[in-house]
Order: structure tokens, then C-alpha cells, then sequence
């Protein structure tokens, strides 16, 4: 996958991006809301289709498994259930990503892995660990102050080749 590419028709810069549509399991009796910019990694306790086809939202300390940025912003609900719901999520894989959120200030070029507490944070490399385990790349540095994180943050998400 071309990280930056001009396509040579109308001189455009152009930033790819790859998207998979990811099964998720949700729980029985539960409601989960998946929401665009968290930080996404995969489920290898479900095995439908191989352990690399569920993911979740991430957890734990800068993790090998994490794959991206989920992609858009969706609740499932089944709490009225008593059995597992299979659903789906977009997640973005590879390529420019605006959507994340930082947990701390990220500068151009620092490597990015996931913070370990909050889903939705993505870390910079001056956290232990993050340069071995990192996901993506920044690109665009966050600049607004913010009162709770960092909304302004861009990333370049490696191609790590497990979704075509």
C-alpha cells in the first residue's frame, strides 16, 4: 500500500487509507459502544473464522495485537440476550488516519502504540515499551491544548499485511 501517492491525473495528493469490516463478539447481557478513533486490536479468544477476524476494543499495556482505528461510531445492544451477539465494526488497518485521540501530546514522528487503560488513546513512544509494540506513526502533531485529550492528533497506521 503507497503511503503518499499523486495520482497523475489531477496532481492531487492523495492519502490511502484500508478498511475491513471486523466481527465483533458482544456479550449476553450487555451493550457495547464501539466509537470512531478508538484504538482497536484483535480478539484471539474467539476463534470464529481464526482469532484475527474478531477484534474489541484494546486493553492492556501497548499490545502486539492491536490493528488500528475503529472507523465508525456504533452501540450494539444485547442486554435483552442471554446469548453471545456477533456483529460487525469498520476498523481502519493501514494508511492516514484523522480520527484518533491522543492521550498526551504526540510529536511528528514519535512511534504510537495504545495506552493500556483508555480505548480510545493512542500514546507516543516516550511511554515504556510503545517502540516495540507501536501501530502507527505520527504525522500531524496534536496542537490544541485540550481539557480531558488530544483531538487533533494524525496518524500514518502501519500496513502490518494480515488484511490483504
Amino acid at each position: 500500500m503507497a503511503v503518499y501517492k499523486i495520482d497523475g491525473v489531477d496532481g492531487v495528493s492523495h492519502l490511502p487509507k484500508k478498511f475491513m469490516r471486523l466481527n465483533t463478539q458482544i456479550p449476553a447481557s450487555t451493550s457495547t459502544t464501539f466509537t470512531k478513533g478508538e484504538v482497536m486490536m484483535m480478539d484471539v479468544v474467539v476463534t470464529d473464522n481464526g482469532a484475527g477476524q474478531n477484534v474489541l476494543k484494546a486493553v492492556g499495556d501497548d499490545l502486539a495485537k492491536v490493528i488500528g482505528i475503529c472507523a465508525e461510531t456504533k452501540t450494539v445492544d444485547n442486554s435483552a440476550s442471554a446469548a453471545v451477539k456477533d456483529d460487525t465494526i469498520l476498523v481502519q488497518v493501514a494508511g492516514h488516519n484523522d480520527d484518533s485521540t491522543g492521550a498526551a501530546a504526540i510529536a511528528v514522528g514519535e512511534l504510537c502504540g495504545h495506552d493500556g487503560v483508555n480505548p480510545a488513546l493512542a500514546v507516543g513512544d516516550a511511554t515504556t515499551g510503545v517502540t516495540t509494540r507501536a501501530f502507527a506513526i505520527c504525522v500531524v502533531a496534536a496542537t490544541t491544548t485540550p481539557s480531558t485529550n488530544y483531538t487533533d492528533l494524525e496518524l500514518l497506521i502501519y500496513d502490518h499485511g494480515l488484511y490483504g
